[in-house]
């Protein structure tokens, strides 16, 4: 058997089976599965990460999911999940409690679902989440004018990674394997926190005495 044909049986069985994170791969004794060729393979391969579309563009790797505080723009909580991870199944891991992060939820539809707004009155949270259309179901002229208005909030979020994105020298880390992706992912979130919590220090929105924050003002 040669190195070819273990290496594509690798990259084969990785696409077909879609194994989840965590998987602990042990090739067999054979010559061929030390070779260089079969090594650099697995080096090569994330499998942690998957495939998705969006925006009719296909994405392959790892999607960071972040709570921001709607005044300063500051990012609360973050997690790390591979990319096809619906949206509408990140908000418990970073979801905070009403006293701690504000009781009200932003978030564009991608987040709706009756689960989800279960889930936010079960937690005595106030969804702010956009309405969502449906085939053969579009939305009222009420349902869009609610979500013009929801997008006045919830459109700081994009603020944050088109700071990302155009200042921080993009979004996509260059890692493999979901330890290293969420390292990457959380060391991102600080920088952008740290460069980002200068301007509300500089226009003194925080009652800011160097041992704390107690008082918030809203800022642009």
């Amino acid at each position: 058997m040669t190195a070819d044909i273990v290496t594509d049986a690798l990259t084969m069985a990785r696409f077909r089976r879609r194994p989840a994170p965590g998987l602990i791969h042990h090739p067999g004794r054979g010559s061929q599965y030390a070779s260089h060729a079969f090594q650099d393979r697995r080096a090569q391969k994330d499998v942690d990460a998957r495939r998705t579309k969006k925006g009719g563009q296909n994405h392959y790797g790892h999607k960071n999911h972040i709570n921001i505080d709607k005044d300063t723009k500051l990012i609360a909580a973050a997690t790390r999940t591979a990319a096809d991870v619906h949206d509408s199944r990140a908000p418990g891991s970073v979801l905070r409690d009403g006293a701690t992060g504000g009781k009200e939820v932003w978030a564009d539809s991608a987040y709706r679902s009756d689960e989800q707004e279960q889930s936010l009155e079960t937690g005595r949270h106030g969804s702010r989440i956009h309405e969502r259309a449906y085939r053969h179901k579009p939305l009222s002229e009420a349902q869009e004018r609610s979500n013009t208005e929801k997008s006045r909030v919830r459109a700081r979020v994009e603020h944050v990674f088109g700071a990302m994105e155009n200042e921080m020298g993009g979004i996509f880390p260059r890692s493999i394997g979901a330890a290293r992706a969420a390292a990457g992912v959380g060391l991102m979130n600080l920088a952008y926190n740290l460069k980002r919590v200068e301007t509300p220090i500089r226009l003194k929105v925080f009652d800011f005495d160097r041992a704390g924050a107690p008082g918030v003002q809203a800022m642009a």
